[in-house]
């Protein structure tokens, strides 16, 4: 039921329905335990010693009233792929894409960019070969990427309650400068320890 239910609210449903329409236009006549056999192999049980014949059944999940992929079996027509509307609608996708740029606040453009580059930071000083000889620089990157998270994070929660623009700046200011530091901390003690690893001959004690 579960199951159902989030294929009926996410739309999934949409793409099931089209693989049906083209099958039945390549195989007049079949069934839905053709589709199933083709489509979801893991679903068609063999009978015993059918020894890949064509007898068998639907799995279990099939056998239950009001099954969703009966009902769509039953609302196709056969229609080629070629011939179909498209699932996927490029050109208001692209649209609504362009009016998002258009509308979105500048401080979250800011944010956004600034994460990024945080997260390249990361990656960049996490290649570094000291990142993983020296205790004390790996843990300095730790905790700028639990901060960098931890932040995201914040702003995340706060977007899921409906209000991504009306969080509290201050909180967000401060989170940011935490990051800034933590990276900052990051980079100078990676740098002091290639330095010395450098002047000593690399060894680490």
């Amino acid at each position: 039921r579960a199951s159902t239910l989030r294929a009926r609210l996410s739309g999934g449903l949409r793409s099931l329905k089209s693989d049906m329409a083209a099958f039945q236009a390549a195989n007049p006549g079949c069934i839905l335990e053709d589709f199933v056999r083709w489509y979801s192999p893991r679903d068609w049980q063999p009978s015993a010693g059918e020894g890949g014949g064509g007898r068998g059944r639907l799995s279990e999940r099939f056998r239950h009233p009001g099954n969703v992929w009966f009902e769509c079996w039953e609302s196709v027509l056969p229609i080629p792929a070629h011939k179909q509307k498209r699932i996927f609608d490029f050109v208001n996708e692209a649209e609504r894409a362009l009016h998002d740029l258009e509308t979105v606040p500048p401080h979250d453009i800011c944010r956004q960019v600034l994460n990024a580059g945080f997260v390249a930071a990361a990656h960049s000083l996490s290649a570094c070969v000291v990142a993983s000889q020296v205790e004390s620089v790996a843990g300095r990157l730790a905790r700028a990427r639990h901060l960098l998270w931890s932040a995201e994070d914040t702003y995340q929660n706060g977007a899921s309650l409906g209000v991504p623009h009306h969080r509290d700046r201050d909180v967000e200011a401060e989170h940011l400068d935490e990051v800034c530091t933590a990276f900052g901390l990051a980079e100078q003690q990676l740098s002091k320890s290639a330095s010395l690893l450098h002047k000593f001959g690399g060894g680490v004690s």
